[in-house]
């Protein structure tokens, strides 16, 4: 799995201007509460078919970051823009389109998929929402982009509880990608899976982004893993941006300490200089 790089020429998908987000933490259901930063002051560019990571230690703001840019919260401050029009202040139907050029894939596709639902018509259920083709025309649709994506048409019938991990997470990778949208985002999507399913979905996803402009944000605390992912590096910190750029030369030369510290918990060989990553 080596990391792919997008030219600077490519046009700009995202940009986020001074994210932030912030909680009320309440000691007490009744108490005042104390005000935490989550985010504060992100400035962040993707461009359009690039795959890039935000990376950094549980409470850094990753997650977070994901869900401002997929609007699943609010910001509490600062813009998110997409392909040229500030999405943050939309809301009801003129979110429509950008909730279609962006898909969001959580860790634990369990939770995420209708267990009442067979996973044909789990696929076809964005399809179904937007009233697009016949009942048979959806699930004809549903069948060739399961097995794109390494499914068997004939677990159409299963049920999620009825896969294993690996397929559930392929499962939600096609419903997703039925509306072939612009952005994906992996929020810890291949953490608990097996070195061999990690392969086999960026993999899948690598074919998707070489077919279309598809763009990846991995989020993730595997900087093992993601090095040999993203082209691009983002690193949290206590919900600041800290440092950020290509992956092999931040991981080469990390300039701030809390990049420093995660690559120098990297596995390296007994005795052996530390990993150079993968371009």
């Amino acid at each position: 799995m080596g990391a792919e790089r997008v030219s600077v020429e490519a046009p700009e998908l995202v940009r986020v201007r001074a994210l932030c987000k912030s909680y009320v933490r309440r000691s007490s259901p009744r108490g005042s509460g104390r005000q935490v930063l989550a985010l504060d002051d992100v400035d962040l560019t993707l461009r359009a078919g690039a795959t890039m990571a935000l990376v950094g230690q549980s409470g850094s703001g990753k997650s977070t970051l994901a869900r401002c840019l997929a609007l699943l919260e609010r910001p509490s401050a600062g813009e998110v823009w997409f392909e040229g029009t500030e999405v943050s202040s939309l809301s009801g139907r003129a979110l429509t389109p950008y909730r279609r050029q962006l898909q969001i894939i959580f860790q634990d596709p369990a939770t995420a998929l209708n267990p009442r639902l067979r996973a044909v018509e789990i696929v076809s259920e964005p399809w179904t929402i937007m009233g697009s083709g016949t009942r048979s025309e959806r699930h004809g649709r549903a069948l060739e982009l399961m097995e794109r994506l390494g499914l068997d048409p004939q677990w159409g019938r299963r049920r999620p509880l009825e896969l294993s991990g690996g397929q559930r997470q392929r499962l939600a990778i096609a419903r997703a990608l039925a509306l072939e949208p612009k952005l994906l985002i992996l929020d810890e999507s291949l953490s608990g899976l097996d070195l061999s399913v990690q392969a086999q979905i960026v993999h899948l996803l690598r074919e998707e982004q070489a077919t279309r402009t598809l763009a990846c944000l991995y989020v993730s605390h595997d900087l093992d893993l993601m090095r040999h992912v993203a082209g691009e590096l983002v690193v949290l910190h206590a919900g600041r941006l800290v440092e950020h750029g290509p992956t092999c030369e931040l991981l080469a030369s990390p300039q701030h300490p809390e990049t420093q510290a995660l690559v120098s918990a990297l596995p390296r060989p007994a005795g052996g200089p530390a990993p150079t990553p993968r371009a």
